[in-house]
């Protein structure tokens, strides 16, 4: 059993297809499923980053709900991880960089001039962290997305969930209510080594309630 400090080591990702069923998942009250894992000090001290994921004991802490604990862990993975929001034309040129598959590099670039372009109700975030993977679960975070709409005087923002390394988001208005649903089906097909999500999730963040919903027209 943890102790709440060392709930601060633990980091999260979105649930993905191909891990094993002993791997540790919380399922959100919005439908959004994520698992908990640490990474090993001795591997990280060799420059190495690779995931040891928890089983439930591993994550039980006294005192705690599994709500408090995903809120906590949710909390250290953004800090961990140095979570962000980036315009997304800004993410795929750096993408463009290290893009092995040349065939794609065609569209990448006519992806990112295509954002960097975009008119600003229909302009692209993307929500992803200092070392560009397992960040998504940043756009769960809601002191980040009030943060966002602060500064973009916006009153909510709608979220993509379609990969571990990134999120999409975009400002709450029609235009991209549109196309939320087209990005997170299309663009995952562009990122080498994606994996789906088992269950693809579009949420809406209201800042006036400071709260997070299944997107309208998602709904099970």
């Amino acid at each position: 059993m943890l102790k709440k400090n060392e709930l601060a080591l633990l980091t999260m990702e979105l649930e993905t297809a191909d891990l094993s069923p002993e791997v540790y998942r919380y399922r959100t009250e919005y439908g959004v499923s994520v698992v908990y894992f640490m990474f090993d000090p001795e591997l990280i001290s060799k420059y190495v980053f690779e995931p040891v994921y928890l089983s439930p004991a591993d994550v039980e802490c006294e005192g705690m709900s599994e709500e408090d604990i995903f809120h906590a862990i949710l909390e250290s993975t953004v800090t961990i991880m140095h979570t962000e929001i980036i315009p997304f034309s800004e993410y795929f040129r750096e993408f463009e960089e290290f893009c092995e598959d040349k065939d794609k590099l065609p569209i990448i670039r006519g992806i990112a001039k295509a954002m960097e372009d975009a008119e600003e109700e229909s302009r692209v975030w993307c929500v992803t962290g200092s070392l560009r993977e397992r960040c998504a679960s940043g756009a769960l975070y809601r002191p980040l997305l009030r943060e966002f709409c602060e500064t973009h005087k916006c009153s909510g923002v709608l979220i993509g969930l379609c990969d571990n390394d990134f999120a999409y988001l975009g400002k709450d208005n029609p235009r991209m209510a549109s196309m939320m649903p087209s990005l997170v089906q299309g663009l995952k097909h562009i990122v080498e080594g994606a994996k789906e999500l088992s269950d693809v999730k579009i949420l809406r963040y209201s800042y006036e309630t400071d709260t997070l919903s299944v997107f309208i027209g998602q709904q099970e």
